[in-house]
């Protein structure tokens, strides 16, 4: 099944143009890793002060540390906030999803189009596909959110519905989860949205699937599990040194084995 990625319903899509630094990227690649400045000028210190006096060892493990913050943090927002997401622009501007923009859907700063046509909440986005051992190539697929339809209740009539559309289709092939359905195209490289939106909406409306805004799927099946993760995550979390947002040393307890 393709990959799902959540976001947070709360998010607003832009028309204007999609930044290629997103605000606030540039205080987490470069401010965020001084914290750990004290630390590697510990580190420098102690083996320059094998062969130098202390005056020199602190003057040269100083500069060191601060270069090495510097060549890294320039290396990672390099490579992640610029090349990476410069590579998946280029696809997303494509004139494959030129069709998007005129049938409600618009390209969010995350890098996925998100919107509603005729009634129900789409969201296209892509993901890394690994083909052989190294290369990668980027690949596309499409969800959409659905109630069922009210007669329909019980668990088993549910999966039966899901089996029923579930598979292999002309434009495509389709997946059936929680009340979401997720799309992927037969070419992912050079799909004919516009045909396959119409195709899925009228595939729902024929089976009587109601449309669902995200955010109402979101808070349905996604944050309950959010929540119940960051929760167990606090409660394992150990606090060595713990200075608020500025600087914390902590790790995770190991999860307990359930005993079946």
């Amino acid at each position: 099944m393709p990959q799902i990625h959540f976001s947070d319903p709360q998010e607003k899509p832009t028309q204007a143009k999609i930044r290629l630094i997103r605000e606030g990227k540039i205080q987490e690649y470069f401010v965020h890793p001084w914290v750990y400045l004290p630390f590697i000028w510990l580190t420098w210190f102690l083996i320059f002060s094998i062969d130098q006096d202390w005056k020199s060892a602190l003057l040269t493990s100083g500069i060191i540390s601060i270069v090495v913050i510097l060549l890294l943090a320039s290396i990672i927002f390099l490579s992640q906030e610029i090349l990476e997401r410069r590579r998946w622009l280029r696809q997303l501007q494509h004139p494959q999803f030129e069709c998007l923009q005129t049938m409600g859907l618009q390209l969010h700063p995350d890098l996925y189009y998100t919107g509603t046509y005729d009634g129900y909440s789409f969201r296209i986005r892509g993901y890394e596909e690994t083909i052989g051992k190294r290369k990668k190539r980027l690949v596309f697929s499409c969800s959409s959110y659905f109630h069922f339809p009210e007669q329909i209740q019980s668990p088993e009539e549910r999966d039966a519905i899901r089996k029923q559309l579930a598979g292999e289709y002309s434009i495509g092939r389709i997946f059936l989860g929680a009340e979401h359905l997720v799309f992927q195209p037969r070419n992912p490289f050079y799909a004919n949205w516009e045909q396959a939106l119409l195709y899925l909406v009228n595939l729902m409306r024929e089976n009587k699937l109601r449309p669902m805004d995200y955010g109402d799927w979101f808070a349905r099946y996604v944050q309950p599990d959010l929540d119940w993760q960051e929760k167990d995550k606090k409660e394992r979390t150990v606090y060595l040194i713990n200075l608020g947002k500025w600087f914390n040393v902590s790790y995770l307890k190991p999860e307990k084995k359930t005993e079946h």
